[in-house]
Formats: structure tokens, sequence, C-alpha cells
């Protein structure tokens, strides 16, 4: 993997929003590395030299490309910059992303790959305050690969953003995810904006290739994204806007606003199902759910559906 550092300013990114959400549903650097996998370039070095200790002393206005063989353990603490630039991330890898200083902009560029195996990811972990990710750049999770082999196996999850706040992706690609794309926990004020996730290579049905699934999180924001998959747009924790709870749990679900979203060729438009049972997998057909679902909003909803909507609930559980 090489690595180029520069001193400059670094220029705030900021995300362009749109309105409306479509939603389509179609059926650290640790010197471990060899010399010739890490080539640095710094105002005091000269190219192509090795820099042992180069990258834990520079200033925090660097910025830092990672491009040919990302390697495990790299560290980009002290990058306020950092460009991701056509990267190949091994099998069984994760790029890591979870120690970034604050406020730092991250710009994906190029074709970053992800190689084969089974295991369960992710494939890229994301936590810090006031992250700017753009484009224009596409990861690309290879899920051809793993869809043919069923639901059986284990499979990563793409991208997962854990303790993310006040931070906005948008402006890059996500395709080919072998199962969940987006999962977002314990994160607040945090928004996705003109993102594109599609999972419709190869001739395999892409099941749990969900696009967004939240859990533990206020104020996130997911608007102006266009999401080609074949199961969940949206999953709070083949359908278009589903709301399920586990049966046993008695948690809350409350003031959640669909606006302006687009579905097309969905089995289900509206779902919403408290009887999911965590060991089968499926539901159970008994909402004995006691999760209170309130204050639901639902406005500009169009698009085209087999059915409008699949409610299955406990009475005693849904208000507003």
């Amino acid at each position: 993997m090489k690595i180029f550092m520069h001193y400059f300013a670094v220029l705030a990114l900021l995300a362009a929003a749109t309105n409306g959400l479509e939603l389509v549903a179609q059926s650290d650097v640790t010197q471990e590395s060899q010399a010739s996998q890490v080539g640095q370039v710094s105002p005091n070095s000269q190219a192509g030299e090795d820099s042992p200790n180069q990258a834990d002393q520079v200033h925090q206005d660097d910025t830092c490309t990672l491009t040919d063989t990302y390697v495990k353990g790299t560290n980009v603490t002290h990058c306020s910059s950092i460009i991701i630039d056509s990267l190949s991330v091994p099998a069984g890898v994760m790029l890591d992303l979870t120690n970034v200083t604050d406020g730092a902009n991250i710009k994906f560029k190029g074709t970053t790959t992800f190689g084969q195996k089974l295991w369960d990811g992710p494939f890229l972990k994301l936590r810090g305050n006031n992250l700017s990710l753009t484009g224009p750049g596409t990861l690309d999770g290879q899920g051809s690969w793993y869809w043919p082999q069923g639901q059986a196996v284990t499979k990563p999850v793409f991208f997962k953003l854990n303790r993310v706040n006040n931070s906005t992706l948008s402006g890059f690609t996500l395709k080919n995810s072998p199962f969940r794309t987006f999962s977002v926990g314990n994160s607040n004020y945090t928004t996705f904006t003109r993102l594109t996730l599609n999972s419709t290579a190869g001739n395999s049905v892409a099941k749990n290739t969900d696009g967004f699934d939240l859990s533990r999180n206020d104020h996130i924001t997911i608007k102006g994204n266009h999401i080609y998959n074949q199961d969940d747009c949206l999953a709070m924790h083949d359908n278009g806007i589903r709301i399920k709870t586990i049966t046993g749990l008695t948690e809350l679900v409350n003031d959640i606003a669909y606006i302006d979203n687009k579905v097309v060729n969905v089995k289900n438009a509206i779902v919403m199902h408290l009887d999911y049972n965590r060991t089968k997998g499926g539901y159970s057909g008994i909402p004995d759910s006691m999760a209170k679902i309130t204050n639901i909003k639902i406005h500009g909803l169009s698009g085209s559906a087999k059915n409008l909507y699949d409610i299955v609930a406990n009475p005693d559980a849904v208000a507003d």
C-alpha cells in the first residue's frame, strides 16, 4: 500500500443535499509492511524513501493517500484528510477507519475492492465525530461471489458505522454488497445523501442485501439516495418501508418520518410486523412483541408494489 503525505490547508467538503429517497428493490501505518508496499512523501523526504516513523510524526494538517494493497493495522490517526484511491483490501481484512481524527475529510476515488472470503466482516468500519466522507469513488464488495452460496453461510457486512456523530456521507457508490450494506448503530446527527447502493450484478438472487440497517441511533437523515437491491431498502433493524420488532422485547420505536420516497416493483410498499422470531429467522405469525410503535408518518410515497401494506401488529403496542 502506498501512503503519500503532503502539508496543505484542508478545504471543507460540504455535502450537497437533495430531496427524496428513491428506493428501488429489484427482485493503523504500522511498519509490518515491506518497503515495496509502503511509499511515503513528505516535505522532509524524497519520493520512494522508506521513513518508518514518518506516519506517526506528521502534523494533523497532512493528507494521507491509501492506494495499492491495504495493510492491516494502517495508522491514519494523524491524517486530517484521507484519500482512498483504488485500494485493494485483502480477503478477511477490515479497512479500519475507527481511529480517524475528529473533523477528518475522507474521499473515495477510483474503485476500491474487497477480497472474497466467508466471514462476518465488516469490510469497512468507521467511528468518529464531525467527519465528511465523499466520492466520487466506488466500493465494490464483489457480492456476486457470495450470493449463489445461499443464506446458510456467513457473509460480511459491507460498511459499519458505530458511534459516528455529526457527520455526513455523500456522493459515492457501494456496489455488490454480499450482505447488509450499511449497518449503523449508536450514532447521532449523521446524514447519508446522494449515495448509490447497487447490488444487481450476476444472475443470483442477492438476498439480505439491506440498504440501511439502523439500531440505537438518534437524528439520522437518509435522503436523495438510490438503492437497487433485493431486500429491505431501509430496515430499522423485497419490501419498501418496513418496521419489525422481535418477539419478547419491550423497546420503543418513536417519531419516524418517511418523506417523498419512491418504491418500484416491490412486494409490499409498507410493512409492519411485531412477530419477528430471531431463532426462526422469520415471522412467527403471533404478534406478541410489546415494543411500542408510535408517531409514524409516511408522506409522499409513490411507485409500484404488489401489495400496498402487510401489517401484523399487537393493537396494544401501536398508536398514531
